[in-house]
């Protein structure tokens, strides 16, 4: 064992690096685009947008009050003239009304990488054992000083740990460019910028909470992520409809015999991001179940199927 551990050491980041340069699209190019275009919108907006001026003309009559509504198209007015204003009057404001604005932001901007990172963690867990099965290249990983066990730990490390970090690192990096475009607004109008937009945005506090958001979301997702890489090495074709079929079959036939029990409908309540929980936004972020039964099933659980894949993996052939 002392003599295996210092392999495993070496051997450990290497597949790590393999898991990365096979999907390099979904765990780095597709994260980075999504950024890159929200912060391109962002910027050539506040150089260059035009804005169309509404402007209310009210006339009082006799018999009563019209509105007229005059449009002027300036094409010379760019989104620092437009928000400037509206950032003056935000820096009026109470620090705990700036905070609150900055969670909702935030909070729901990260939503599309978050949705994202979901689907690229289902698909990239599918494939992962089926794949190499399928292309019959586990004939010759096999061939390699490399234990079934370090191999399905490096794939669902990729999964829980590493795509989260590249995705997170993302996140941040998208709200640290909308900060400083905002910065750069609120200096032309005499703003604070520290207390107005940095203090408020508590990016510490929130991104500390999204690291603890993405743990507590390896965990509690842990039954359906192990049960979805059991499935990837054993099925013989359309991993989709195994990994789906199976758990709405098991649901209807317990609510024919068991009409009083959901113990197979609970797992479908790991399938998903705890996004329920956010209901105050990632910087103070602390679930309620964290160490609750429900928790401890899904590690007990999720620990089952790694023993069941591990154990599939030492058996398994080409497809």
């Amino acid at each position: 064992m002392s003599q295996q551990s210092p392999l495993m050491l070496k051997q450990f980041p290497i597949l790590l690096k393999r898991e990365f340069w096979e999907h390099k699209v979904a765990f780095f190019y597709v994260p980075m685009t999504i950024t890159l275009l929200t912060i391109a919108i962002i910027i050539l907006s506040a150089l260059s947008t035009p804005f169309v001026k509404v402007s209310i003309d009210v006339e009082e009559h006799s018999r009563g009050s019209e509105s007229h509504t005059v449009i002027v198209n300036d094409g010379d007015t760019t989104l620092s003239e437009f928000f400037g204003p509206r950032l003056v009057e935000f820096s009026q404001r109470s620090f705990a009304y700036r905070e609150g604005i900055f969670e909702e932001f935030y909070t729901g901007s990260s939503f599309v990488l978050i949705v994202t990172l979901w689907f690229v963690v289902f698909f990239y867990l599918q494939g992962a054992l089926y794949e190499d099965r399928k292309d019959r290249s586990i004939l010759f990983w096999k061939s390699l000083p490399v234990s079934d066990g370090l191999t399905v730990a490096s794939k669902l490390f990729t999964a829980l740990v590493v795509v989260p970090g590249i995705y997170l690192s993302f996140i941040a990096l998208s709200q640290i460019v909308f900060l400083l475009i905002t910065s750069i607004v609120a200096m032309t109008h005499s703003v604070d910028v520290w207390s107005t937009l940095w203090a408020p945005a508590n990016l510490i506090t929130r991104w500390m909470g999204m690291i603890v958001f993405f743990l507590f979301t390896a965990f509690w997702c842990l039954p359906f992520y192990t049960w979805v890489l059991f499935v990837s090495s054993w099925v013989k074709s359309v991993p989709f409809f195994w990994i789906m079929g199976i758990p709405i079959g098991l649901v209807a036939l317990e609510t024919m015999l068991f009409r009083g029990s959901d113990f197979i409908r609970q797992f479908f309540t790991h399938h998903t991001m705890p996004v329920h929980e956010l209901t105050g936004g990632f910087s103070d972020f602390m679930p309620s179940n964290m160490f609750g039964l429900d928790m401890l099933a899904a590690l007990v659980l999720g620990i089952i199927f790694i023993a069941l894949t591990v154990w599939k993996r030492g058996h398994a052939n080409e497809v």
